[in-house]
């Protein structure tokens, strides 16, 4: 008698639980796992003065990687262990802030 073909949700089930269980017995592969999936970011808006100063240092250090979607644009910097993107068009001027969080 032949072996019934897995379905794709109870491979995704397989797959989850071989994950979960890895994540539980590697720190190091849970960690890079939750990197992977950008989990482990802070995301901060600046605004006022500290908004002011890091533009400047921006500016200073040049253009940054530019992408467009049509709607708004988006300049993203690395700077150490922060990345800064400012996304401006249709009603937003926003300078963000990075950060990668340690855990």
């Amino acid at each position: 008698m032949m072996a019934r073909k897995k379905s794709s949700l109870e491979l995704v089930r397989e797959a989850a639980e071989q994950t979960r269980k890895r994540m539980k017995e590697d720190p190091a592969y849970a960690r890079e796992f939750l990197k992977k999936c950008g989990l482990l970011k802070t995301t901060r808006i600046l605004k006022g003065k500290e908004r002011k100063k890091v533009e400047t240092m921006l500016r200073l250090l040049g253009p940054g990687e530019e992408s467009n979607n049509q709607r708004f644009w988006t300049e993203e910097w690395v700077v150490g262990d922060k990345t800064y993107q400012h996304t401006t068009g249709e009603g937003v001027d926003e300078l963000a802030e990075i950060t990668e969080d340690d855990i």
